[in-house]
């Protein structure tokens, strides 16, 4: 977004609470990476280099946005963060920050653009004797290696994105490790989806990419509506073509189906963000047994034991809750405080239009914006909103669409 109000000629601040860019990625578990190939999520105006990992490991990820802001020079102060945020009246933003934790800035931005992903907060449940239980219990946004628990037992509760990441590393690791499902998960192979829903964005033989903007406009273009049936043919054919996969996970006792109204992860994504999982890997690991899968949740905590619904005793040394987290309103609450918090709209979801919640348009907040999604929408979108800040800015912005 910086970028793009930069070639704009729009002055600019970036607010990181990290040490550097890029510690968001850097700084996560050690065996992430992208589970899409890196073709459609390069930032605007600085692709990838060539010969860049196909599947961006996470630490090179964390290298390319440190990067990004260097080569476009954009205006950012790190290891800050915003300590107070108020308006006046008339819509006019008062923002304190606490500039590396050596001085107390006050800034008077015209528009304020929150940027903190379509996360909240991490979402741990509370289990009955927690407090009690001898193990250790961290939620995934905590977790970094499981290698000290090499020759113990782990538990991953969850059976989303990170929840098959951090069992996989287990496996890898020869960690006993059980990954505990309580809802079923939509599963693809990268074998058979990523053409089906990225290949538009492949190199050609030549190793060159297509125009990234045109590729954008073709993907986010289509309605919702239409959108959400092309997905559910989508997924009648990925899960025809997995069908020996995902047959090989049942048998092993990990449920699987096709999707909140069949529609894949079209629908999930809209929605819950989660649920799906494109497999990197774990899925040959639970097809082998080297990931156990147990149905349910857990129910309470003694000192050593882990007591799974219906009594079912188990001797876990970790507790990992790939748990997911709260909605981004969560997350602005922490930033901005509660009187901001409350005049929001609803964040992400689809509207009774089709379009998505307070993102990239009016959030309820004058003068405040919402920026989340996926690396190719955040790029689209930001376009998008870049103008209509300038419109804003030079007066010409008509008033927006109300039903």
């Amino acid at each position: 977004m910086a970028a793009r109000l930069k070639v704009l000629g729009m002055e600019h601040l970036i607010i990181e609470r990290s040490d550097e860019i890029g510690d968001i990625w850097k700084k996560r578990y050690e065996y992430l990476s992208l589970h899409f190939p890196h073709w459609p999520d390069a930032l605007p105006y600085f692709n990838y280099p060539q010969h860049w990992p196909t599947y961006t490991p996470a630490q090179k990820q964390g290298l390319y946005m440190k990067w990004y802001a260097s080569a476009l020079e954009l205006n950012v102060w790190t290891k800050s963060e915003i300590v107070n945020a108020e308006q006046d009246a008339e819509g006019k933003w008062t923002v304190v920050i606490n500039k590396e934790g050596k001085e107390t800035r006050m800034l008077h931005p015209k528009q304020l653009i929150i940027a903190t992903s379509l996360c909240g907060v991490p979402s741990t449940p509370a289990v009955p004797g927690m407090a009690d239980f001898q193990g250790v219990i961290r939620h995934s946004s905590a977790h970094k290696s499981a290698r000290d628990f090499v020759g113990k037992k782990v538990c991953v509760v969850g059976t989303s994105s990170s929840g098959f990441d951090t069992a996989y590393e287990c496996a890898r690791l020869g960690i006993d490790v059980t990954l505990l499902q309580r809802s079923p998960t939509y599963v693809m192979s990268l074998t058979h989806s990523v053409p089906r829903m990225l290949g538009a964005y492949a190199p050609d033989e030549n190793g060159h990419l297509p125009d990234l903007e045109v590729q954008d406009r073709l993907m986010f273009s289509t309605p919702v509506g239409p959108g959400e049936e092309l997905a559910r043919r989508t997924a009648k054919v990925l899960e025809d073509l997995d069908r020996p996969l995902l047959e090989a996970l049942n048998a092993r006792g990990l449920r699987t189906w096709r999707g909140q109204r069949d529609t894949g992860n079209f629908t999930l994504g809209q929605t819950r963000n989660g649920g799906f999982y494109f497999d990197a890997g774990a899925c040959e690991e639970i097809i082998n047994g080297n990931i156990k899968v147990e149905p349910g949740f857990i129910e309470k905590f003694t000192e050593d034991k882990v007591i799974l619904n219906g009594g079912r005793e188990k001797e876990f040394d970790l507790v990992v809750f790939a748990t997911g987290f709260t909605n981004t309103i969560d997350s602005i609450r922490a930033t901005l405080g509660e009187k901001i918090a409350s005049q929001c709209g609803p964040i992400w979801g689809i509207d009774e239009e089709g379009e998505y919640k307070t993102a990239y348009r009016e959030t309820g907040v004058p003068n405040m914006w919402i920026m989340v999604g996926f690396l190719p929408m955040t790029r689209y979108a930001s376009k998008l909103l870049a103008l209509r800040l300038e419109a804003l800015k030079e007066g010409i912005s008509p008033p927006p669409y109300k039903v």
